[in-house]
């Protein structure tokens, strides 16, 4: 695996592979799922997927990760939330990032926040600032803010800059919003 790594970042990709795909074919789950992750990178996503589910039965539990958000890009919107869910079980707090982006996207504000929350909750700050899109959406500016302040503490780069807007709307408005959690 180290060395299929170097000479990806050396720029050998074709020798990276070939390095991968022996660790594959010898049963090594993250040499398959790094090369899950190098055909995923080209747009090869069958083949991608296969090498994922062969790092999956070999136990890799980040490889179950990979398949899902490699799914939920693709528009595969149901397998990857089972492969999600699957993946937040085994504690990858992106995963719960992930989902709650899918159901944002299906609508489902109400949802989409409960595994925001529990993103944020262990630190994600991309889940934080998903919080703080769905208190927005769902009409509580002010719960919004408070997530977005949030995010930015937990080192969201847009995050700041959403407080600003909505402090100043507060400001305009002559309300503020309070410093308590979501």
């Amino acid at each position: 695996v180290l060395l299929g790594q170097a000479l990806r970042q050396g720029g050998y990709d074709e020798l990276a592979h070939e390095a991968f795909a022996r660790g594959e074919a010898r049963g090594h789950r993250e040499a398959a799922m790094c090369l899950g992750n190098m055909l995923s990178d080209s747009g090869d996503t069958n083949a991608a997927r296969h090498a994922y589910e062969r790092a999956i039965r070999a136990g890799s539990t980040m490889a179950v990760l990979n398949l899902g958000l490699m799914l939920a890009q693709n528009g595969e919107t149901e397998a990857a939330k089972r492969y999600l869910l699957d993946a937040r079980s085994s504690g990858y707090t992106e995963a719960c990032w992930a989902i709650g982006k899918l159901l944002e996207t299906d609508g489902d504000l109400e949802e989409a926040g409960v595994y925001y929350r529990e993103g944020a909750d262990a630190g994600d700050a991309n889940a934080a600032y998903g919080l703080a899109s769905t208190r927005y959406g769902l009409g509580d500016a002010e719960g919004a803010v408070v997530a977005f302040r949030r995010a930015r503490d937990l080192g969201h780069e847009g995050a700041g800059t959403m407080v600003e807007v909505l402090e100043l709307s507060f400001a305009a408005s002559g309300d503020t919003a309070e410093e308590t959690d979501t």
